[in-house]
């Protein structure tokens, strides 16, 4: 499978982009594990066992949990895991506020909102609005450079 093919899980561009560059920057195993979920779409059973910073006991750590227990897709399950291992000072404490995990819920802002907004903030708005674009464009390019190689190379 293809870093393109991580398009097809997400509506918005931005996010297919971004999810994209995410998986690429992974570590082999969990790249691996995702282009296996893609190819079969039977849930990964990747376990990996870490001893958080600063702490003398180990932490198992598994896709299957992740999913079951705390309510997460299995790309979810497994960028939690590669993002566990390169960060895991605070594995327990992200578990505990997963607890309530849930995806994000987005507002529509209408027309009569934006009315009624400050004409400050807007302009404040605007230059957010101008930099994020730029963002864009830059994770634009640096998906064209990697969308059709390979996940698991």
């Amino acid at each position: 499978m293809k870093y393109s093919d991580i398009c097809n899980l997400f509506k918005n561009r931005s996010s297919q982009i971004r999810m994209a560059i995410r998986v690429s920057y992974c570590k082999p195993y969990i790249r691996r594990a995702i282009n296996k979920w893609l190819k079969t779409r039977v849930e990964p059973d990747l376990t990996v066992v870490l001893t958080p910073k600063g702490m003398d006991r180990t932490l198992e750590l598994s896709a299957q949990t992740l999913i079951h227990l705390y309510g997460m897709s299995p790309l979810d399950a497994l960028l939690f895991i590669d993002w566990a291992n390169r960060e895991n000072k605070d594995i327990e404490d992200a578990l505990k506020s997963l607890s309530g995990y849930s995806r994000r819920s987005s507002v529509t802002i209408t027309d009569d909102m934006w009315k009624k907004i400050d004409p400050e903030v807007l302009r404040e708005y605007d230059k957010l609005q101008s930099a994020d674009m730029e963002q864009s464009r830059q994770l634009e390019l640096e998906y064209n450079r990697i969308k059709d190689r390979e996940i698991d190379e």
